[in-house]
């Protein structure tokens, strides 16, 4: 397990699953009247009609705990009453209907918690260090997601 973990931050990489109830925990402000929750499940459906059996989802962890750290640093920016920023990810093999990532953040109002949550699994997705292959019956391969390192 890759880790940071502070009063306003914590950003986890691990192959275990997501703990998600200390999670929320962890969130709670009571200067705050919004927790927004994402939680990202693997689901069995897949481009070319093949059935997913499994996702295996690999990391330079350490560099991609820095992009979140960049990414929720970002955010705070933006959304400067935010509390508390949580993401999670997995890595190893995920199967279908497992909770593969969770993006957490808490703010004095709603509208900034969907927004911020929005903004972070984004570009979380869009950034980190974070592949996945897909694995079907008889096959397998990179997610169209997927792409290539240029300078880290």
């Amino acid at each position: 397990m890759s880790l940071i973990k502070d009063n306003k931050y914590w950003f986890a990489i691990d192959s275990n699953p997501l703990r998600l109830e200390e999670c929320a925990r962890w969130l709670c402000d009571k200067k705050c009247g919004a927790m927004n929750i994402f939680i990202g499940f693997v689901r069995e459906d897949c481009e070319e009609n093949r059935v997913i059996v499994n996702l295996n989802y690999e990391s330079y962890e350490q560099p991609a705990l820095k992009i979140f750290s960049k990414i929720a640093d970002e955010a705070t920016e933006l959304w400067p009453a935010t509390k508390k920023i949580a993401i999670h990810h997995r890595i190893g093999c995920v199967g279908v209907g497992e909770a593969s990532v969770l993006i957490g953040a808490v703010t004095p109002h709603r509208k900034d918690s969907f927004e911020i949550v929005e903004y972070l699994i984004d570009n979380v997705k869009k950034r980190a260090l974070i592949w996945k292959y897909d694995v079907w019956e008889g096959g397998g391969s990179w997610s169209k997601s997927a792409y290539m390192i240029k300078g880290i």
